[in-house]
């Protein structure tokens, strides 16, 4: 991936910053041999906040997942969430967190999209054009 240092911390820092407050109702998890299915559970023993983060490369695009297990997004509202300073029902649903990330991703090239569900949380892919060796 090509892209600026500051842009990059911009848009992750946004990714974790949404993840932690959808942990106002949370599962928890403490170490788990399977961490999907440990994310999952309903034990009353489970001790600490998880984010997944998985990379992979598919061709010449580099695929980047963050997924928290917190309360998710309503449907409906799953598409607004790139809109700046967006209310619903009199509550903030966003800020500039999720916007600002989705536009600098595209000033290189990459795609945000977002699956969300109140039963599993939220799910970020991010598509990155990758950078091969010998595009140096």
């Amino acid at each position: 991936v090509r892209a600026e240092l500051n842009a990059l911390f911009r848009v992750f820092k946004a990714l974790m910053d949404n993840a932690a407050q959808a942990y106002n109702e949370v599962k928890e998890v403490n170490e788990a041999k399977d961490v999907e299915e440990a994310a999952s559970a309903s034990s009353p023993n489970l001790t600490s906040k998880l984010v997944l983060v998985k990379l992979r490369l598919e061709g010449a695009i580099l695929i980047v997942h963050v997924k928290d297990y917190g309360k998710g997004i309503d449907p409906d509202l799953t598409r607004q969430v790139f809109e700046r300073f967006r209310f619903v029902r009199g509550k903030p649903l966003t800020g500039m967190g999720l916007p600002l990330a989705d536009r600098l991703l595209r000033l290189y090239g990459a795609k945000l999209s977002i699956e969300s569900s109140s039963a599993q949380g939220t799910s970020v892919r991010i598509d990155f054009p990758a950078v091969l060796d010998n595009q140096n």
